[in-house]
């Protein structure tokens, strides 16, 4: 008697990391392919089709539609907003023509203290001579949709901390916390009330 049939056979097609909707953290993935093949005494033989791809996440092994692995994972937004926190902060710095010793040694703070990557001032320094401020607009409107709205605060209140290490406020510098504001969707209508609100929580620490 001949046995013959059919079954789903899964394929490996890749692998990678994605934000696991199930395990609710990065993971790593394996996307599979599902075949249709014809078996002959329980040997897959043809090829029958495909029934489709998948993602099978590796710690909870449940399964997703393809499209999952290219979920943005935490590490890749984490990533995003170091690089716009650093963009922000290097083009205030600029905005005024004048970069002092105070300046590079306060940025360099703040950017090791925001971020996830430490900074000294030589690095800064460096990173400061092949800026491009034309870069700025996207990396912060990129970032803009995984923050809340007291985040985007946030960073504009860093600007404004970073332009107060010289002294008073330049009107450069103030052009500058306009344009991060309004990348990260905040009018710039409120960026005096942040400014302000800023100064104001400075001083009482003082």
């Amino acid at each position: 008697m001949i046995i013959f049939g059919s079954r789903g056979l899964d394929l490996k097609r890749g692998e990678g990391n994605f934000f696991c909707p199930n395990c609710q953290t990065d993971r790593p993935y394996t996307l599979k392919e599902r075949k249709r093949m014809g078996h002959l005494y329980w040997i897959p033989l043809l090829p029958l089709g495909s029934l489709g791809k998948f993602v099978e996440c590796k710690a909870c092994r449940e399964i997703f539609h393809e499209d999952a692995q290219h979920t943005e994972t935490n590490a890749s937004i984490s990533n995003k907003l170091d690089v716009a926190i650093k963009t922000a902060l290097s083009a205030v710095i600029l905005s005024d023509s004048v970069t002092d010793k105070n300046e590079l040694e306060f940025g360099s703070k703040l950017i090791s203290e925001f971020t996830s990557k430490e900074t000294n001032v030589e690095d800064l320094q460096n990173d400061l001579e092949y800026f491009d401020k034309s870069e700025m607009h996207s990396s912060l409107s990129e970032i803009s949709q995984h923050l809340t709205e007291q985040g985007k605060v946030n960073i504009v209140e860093k600007c404004v901390m970073m332009s107060l290490v010289d002294g008073d406020i330049a009107d450069e510098e103030i052009d500058t916390i306009k344009e991060v504001a309004v990348a990260l969707g905040i009018p710039d209508g409120y960026v005096p009330g942040i400014i302000q609100n800023t100064i104001e929580r400075i001083s009482n620490k003082g």
